[in-house]
């Protein structure tokens, strides 16, 4: 993934990073924030429904 859609996601609320400078050489680490977990349970719930969806037709 480009550094510009990293910054995009964070800025969104999506992403949250940490730079980890004990570590050589200097680490950062994108980790998803509890706003895109949510996200990420809604998107699950309609993958379903349209999983049944697809069945019953």
């Amino acid at each position: 993934m480009h550094i510009s859609e990293l910054k995009s996601l964070e800025v969104n609320g999506l992403v949250s990073h940490n730079v980890l400078v004990d570590e050589f050489p200097v680490v950062v680490e994108y980790v998803l924030t509890n706003y895109s977990d949510s996200l990420l349970e809604i998107l699950d719930t309609r993958k379903g429904l349209l999983k049944k969806s697809r069945w019953q037709t």
